[in-house]
């Protein structure tokens, strides 16, 4: 009896925390996770995270993470309508301060992974490497490597940090909260497709040991269509907590998310950059300090419409090293880090310490605790699924959250 009072409790705890959750999707869109009405509507294509840093134990090498469906349940699956695809340039860097830039090279790099629905049957994965590669293996089961790689898919725990209510009180209301969050997505789960690779025989030569990377996933509406793009990410929080609407005035995340990463719609990207303006502003005023005048907002806002992660991987893998390249850049000095982003950083503490003053002032921090080291130092460097009661809960509130959305 006493053990079944616990477990009511638990989940009244739980329903009562992700009906908050829902109040603040519903008011501030909060979290890479549900990034638009399309990626609602489509969760097994609603891409969560990615993450890219170098390997710990193989210099040269780079990691690759693409989270997606986030509450996934036990039995969700990656979906045969979808392709999930890794997307890289080579690019070097063009000038430093108020002019601070990339040179992207034109040549792409991708790597393409589709999926066979399970139907109760085995859940197969296949995947085509920029260097011809093709790897087909099981979903949950195969760690499979090659010339240059190792690769996996499946069910992962869901390795980002956030607070609902914290992340919404800084984005809508315009406070900064004390430090005292606990993480929303513990005990959360996600589909992941991971990749170790040998940059220089799966990417090829380049000139600059500097690397863009983003995701994107795809689909097509019949055969005889082209692809196209339902969701993508680069850097983390950009459509949600940057070019969030704060007064309604127009959603722009589903066109945003629907760009060519490296390519941006001319016609659109004006719209891109006033959005990002506006709320370059809107942070940077919340500790009545500017940080961020005229040009360097205008800066900032062309680094972040540049939406991927930047690795450089001659740097070892440093934690909590995201942006690094682009703030020393900024700096007009000299980066010393790799930069990418590693699971397991805090990275709403990065993004809003840069927004709201620049790294000039106090560490803008939402408490939630971190080990301050990679936590699985081995491939896939992402711990197994939860599989207990709470897990369960957490996932079916959290879909039933992000289904409710979709319906408004």
């Amino acid at each position: 009896m006493q053990h079944q009072k616990q477990i009511i409790l638990t989940c009244l705890k739980l329903g009562t925390l992700f009906l908050l959750l829902y109040t603040y999707l519903t008011a501030s869109l909060a979290s890479d996770h549900v990034d638009g009405p399309m990626t609602i509507k489509h969760p097994m294509a609603d891409i969560s995270d990615l993450f890219v840093f170098p390997s710990p134990n193989n210099m040269g090498h780079l990691v690759l993470i693409l989270n997606v469906y986030p509450f996934v349940p036990a039995s969700g699956h990656f979906a045969d309508r979808v392709n999930y695809r890794f997307v890289a340039r080579n690019i070097s860097l063009t000038s430093s301060g108020e002019k601070t830039g990339f040179q992207l090279s034109e040549q792409e790099k991708i790597i393409d992974c589709s999926f066979v629905t399970p139907h109760r049957k085995t859940h197969w994965a296949t995947c085509v490497l920029p260097h011809g590669e093709s790897i087909r293996f099981k979903v949950n089961e195969d760690k499979v490597s090659g010339k240059g790689f190792k690769a996996f898919a499946g069910r992962r725990a869901d390795p980002f940090l956030f607070n609902s209510q914290w992340f919404g009180k800084l984005v809508k209301e315009g406070e900064i909260p004390p430090a005292n969050a606990s993480n929303d997505l513990k005990h959360l789960n996600v589909l992941s497709i991971i990749f170790e690779i040998d940059v220089a025989l799966v990417f090829g030569s380049s000139s600059s040991p500097l690397w863009a990377i983003a995701a994107e996933t795809l689909t097509r509406d019949d055969k005889n269509t082209p692809p196209r793009r339902i969701d993508r990410v680069g850097r983390p929080e950009l459509s949600n907590a940057r070019l969030v609407d704060s007064d309604k005035t127009l959603d722009l995340r589903d066109l945003y998310n629907a760009e060519d990463t490296f390519k941006l719609d001319p016609s659109n990207a004006e719209q891109y950059r006033q959005r990002l303006l506006k709320n370059i502003a809107y942070y940077d005023n919340l500790d009545q300090v500017v940080d961020w005048p005229t040009p360097l907002d205008q800066t900032l806002a062309n680094l972040l419409l540049n939406d991927f992660l930047v690795v450089d991987v001659t740097k070892p893998m440093s934690i909590q090293s995201y942006f690094d390249i682009e703030n020393s850049l900024l700096r007009q000095q000299a980066h010393t880090r790799a930069g990418g982003r590693v699971p397991g950083d805090n990275i709403i503490n990065a993004l809003f310490t840069t927004m709201i003053n620049a790294g000039h002032g106090r560490e803008i921090a939402n408490g939630i605790a971190t080990s301050g080291k990679l936590a699985y130092q081995q491939f896939p460097y992402l711990r197994k699924p939860y599989r207990n009661p709470i897990a369960w809960v957490k996932s079916y509130i959290g879909r039933w959250a992000a289904e409710r959305l979709a319906t408004e």
